[in-house]
């Protein structure tokens, strides 16, 4: 497995780099276009970490997300996707869930794995619920 310390993997909103001791999201160009504001970077530490999640692409965009120990989060697609310490992206999977792995790895912490078919349904059985 090729080591994703100090090399920045891209995504479609921003990028993620792996350093020793920290993982660094970086919007860029393209993450202020996509998000339509300007983020600046996120640096969160490995010792900060409580869980790293990863939803591959498919149907919708797929994500690696840092949770930080203390900090309130959400199971809500929309609301993953658009947290400041999380990076979405189209493609190559496969990579990017290895470098979730490795983040997981290197701050001892776990990685979830969970589909973007949650988001799905709800929007699915949300329209149902409407009708009678």
């Amino acid at each position: 497995m090729i080591s994703m310390m100090g090399r920045e993997l891209r995504g479609w909103n921003g990028a993620l780099l792996v350093r020793d001791d920290r993982v660094i999201v970086r919007r860029g160009i393209r993450g202020r276009l996509v998000r339509k504001r300007r983020d600046p970077d996120v640096e969160v530490s490995f010792d900060q970490l409580a869980t790293v999640r990863y939803a591959p692409a498919g149907a919708v965009a797929g994500y690696v997300q840092m949770i930080e120990r203390g900090s309130s989060n959400t199971d809500d697609y929309l609301g993953t996707i658009r947290d400041p310490r999380t990076v979405t992206f189209a493609t190559r999977s496969g990579r990017w869930r290895r470098a979730a792995q490795e983040i997981a790895t290197l701050s001892g912490v776990p990685l979830e794995v969970k589909p973007a078919a949650a988001y799905w349904r709800a929007v699915f059985s949300s329209r149902n619920s409407g009708r009678g």
